[in-house]
């Protein structure tokens, strides 16, 4: 009928995105990173957290607390100033973390790793085939994200998470450089090799564990770490106290409480600095 949408029915419209501003000097509305953690991404946090923290508490006994370790990039409308003091303000009451990843580092951030890469795949394979390689208009596109998120593979996203750590190793092992990604399958750390995915009742995929040996059921972390390309640095000499966060610390003693093990000795010169 040549509309191009119909009364009442939603529709996309172009907006700045932005640290907290709502609204532009012209009156044109901007997508402000504040509304968005206000209405959006801090009561779905909670929710999550909440319903963790009971699922620890009946696996495990007693009383878990999780801590959410928030981690972004330096992107302009990141660094406004009344989002910053925002989020600040409810981290701190929450007794949870929001720290700044390393500078031009996008592979430490697990989204930028794995998950959007993904993201683009499918949604480049679908345009291909459902639009003939066609630019989808924006309500298409929208639909098409939804889409690829969904049928994002549970464990998938499990055995990238898994991956972190050889990042972390990786990025050890360069002495803080990225020369490991400059080399011929260098973003590949052994990481299909050392997880198994784990499945529900029903047969569904739902997560990924450290790989079992072979021929055992028991889950043997030796095993995992000759699979892997990057061992584990040396940290023996790192004052503790100054590479971690109070909260971190507060995190690590109260699992070794409950753990009723004992302390390492810098955990307890840093346990004993920060009270």
């Amino acid at each position: 009928d040549g509309l191009l949408r119909r009364a009442g029915e939603l529709y996309f419209q172009a907006a700045e995105v932005t640290g907290a501003t709502e609204t532009g000097k012209d009156g044109k509305l901007k997508f402000s990173l504040l509304l968005l953690w206000q209405n959006e991404v801090l009561p779905t946090l909670d929710e999550l957290v909440l319903e963790l923290e009971q699922w620890l508490n009946d696996m495990h006994g007693g009383v878990h607390k999780v801590l959410v370790r928030y981690q972004e990039d330096g992107a302009g409308p990141h660094t406004a100033t009344m989002l910053i003091n925002f989020l600040l303000n409810e981290f701190r009451r929450r007794q949870w973390m929001l720290v700044r990843q390393p500078a031009n580092s996008p592979i430490t951030n697990v989204m930028d790793y794995w998950v959007f890469p993904a993201l683009s795949k499918t949604i480049s394979a679908n345009q291909s085939v459902v639009y003939q390689g066609n630019p989808m208009r924006t309500e298409e596109l929208w639909r098409e994200i939804n889409r690829a998120f969904e049928i994002l593979p549970p464990d998938k996203v499990a055995a990238c998470f898994t991956s972190h750590p050889q990042v972390v190793n990786a990025v050890a092992a360069c002495n803080g450089g990225d020369d490991y990604a400059r080399t011929s399958g260098g973003l590949h750390f052994g990481i299909r090799k050392s997880v198994a995915t784990q499945y529900n009742e029903n047969g569904d995929p739902i997560g990924a564990v450290v790989v079992l040996d072979e021929d055992s059921e028991t889950q043997v972390d030796q095993t995992a770490d000759r699979l892997l390309k990057y061992e584990r640095p040396d940290v023996s000499d790192i004052d503790v106290g100054t590479h971690l966060d109070e909260l971190e610390l507060r995190a690590i003693k109260a699992a070794l409480d409950r753990e009723e093990l004992e302390y390492d000795p810098r955990f307890q010169e840093a346990f004993a600095q920060h009270g």
